[in-house]
């Protein structure tokens, strides 16, 4: 396969990050089923791949693979010979520690921490029992191989617990957070974290401190800017029964109460008609010097073969050999 291809900047093999999305990004599925979708189209674009660019790669017209390897296996054992001679068997290659799809992202200090936690919530006068994780969260343990899943920053619980941890000293990195974070994990409000999860969930929570403090900060010019609109606003004295659908009230008392009414814009009026005497009757309409619209000339004359006169000058010669020949 011609992985160094590149066409337009962009090589080959990053194409298909396009087609997961174009795909599958309007897909609603869990973590579990995902990742049984990504394996599957890893599979068939690969092997679409290879009927492409591999020589002597068979066309099969299917992806079941595994069926061409019982088969290969059947023919070499009954004939001693290949059915397929550019077929690569998937089982005679070494099984690998090697994985894709989802992986661990975290380092052995974070797993240790995380191990330590289970250990404490499992030693605990409740223990692990009441912990209830759901199917993709349990699939999240098995491919990360912990016994609590990382999953971001959700819920008030760890809101507040992120809040404190960042505005309490010492100030603590991302890495050191995510550690520090597992001393209150309990598995079932509080899970671990990654640090890119943190990280995520500080920019967010960095943007919404600066929109309470801006907001704070504006209240004392929003009180006295509310405060100006109503005493320059009419006021009208109503009954209580008359003022009940009214959303701003100013003073109550037992039988009035006092409602700010605003003035009702005024729509401008529209604009005047022209008089009749300035109307004019002509055809056409000319600003200095210059006709606006359409010309309403019916009747011009067409100018036919040979009806345009002396040329004042030679003409160039023509440079065209066609034109050359038909002359």
């Amino acid at each position: 396969m011609d992985l160094l291809e590149c066409h337009r900047g962009t090589h080959r093999t990053e194409g298909v990050h396009k087609q997961y999305v174009t795909t599958f990004g309007t897909w609603h599925t869990g973590v579990e089923m995902s990742e049984f979708i990504g394996a599957e189209r890893r599979h068939r674009h690969n092997h679409r791949c290879s009927e492409r660019r591999r020589l002597g790669f068979p066309i099969l017209g299917h992806y079941d693979t595994w069926l061409i390897d019982s088969l290969q296996i059947l023919v070499m054992n009954n004939h001693g010979c290949l059915l397929y001679p550019s077929w690569s068997n998937a089982s005679d290659y070494k099984d690998t520690e090697e994985s894709f799809g989802t992986i661990p992202l975290h380092t052995e200090e974070l797993d240790d921490a995380v191990s330590a936690a289970w250990k404490r919530i499992a030693e605990s006068d409740k223990g692990a029992s009441e912990i209830q994780l759901t199917p993709d969260q349990r699939f999240l343990c098995k491919a990360m191989g912990t016994e609590l899943p990382f999953l971001p920053v959700h819920g008030e619980e760890e809101q507040k617990l992120f809040s404190r941890l960042v505005i309490e000293p010492p100030t603590l990195n991302d890495e050191q957070l995510a550690m520090e974070w597992c001393r209150y994990v309990e598995g079932i409000y509080v899970f671990p974290k990654l640090p890119v999860h943190l990280r995520n969930y500080r920019d967010k929570w960095e943007r919404n401190r600066r929109v309470r403090d801006a907001v704070r900060d504006a209240k004392e010019g929003n009180d006295l800017l509310k405060e100006l609109n109503n005493t320059l606003c009419p006021q009208e004295t109503r009954d209580n029964k008359e003022s009940e659908e009214s959303d701003i009230l100013l003073d109550t008392e037992e039988n009035e109460t006092i409602v700010p009414v605003w003035p009702v814009p005024q729509v401008p009026l529209p604009m005047e008609r022209p008089s009749f005497s300035a109307r004019h009757s002509f055809p056409i309409t000319v600003v200095a010097g210059t006709q606006i619209g359409l010309n309403p000339c019916k009747n011009a004359p067409k100018k036919g073969r040979g009806s345009r006169g002396k040329d004042k000058g030679r003409r160039r010669v023509r440079c065209c050999s066609r034109c050359k020949k038909n002359k």
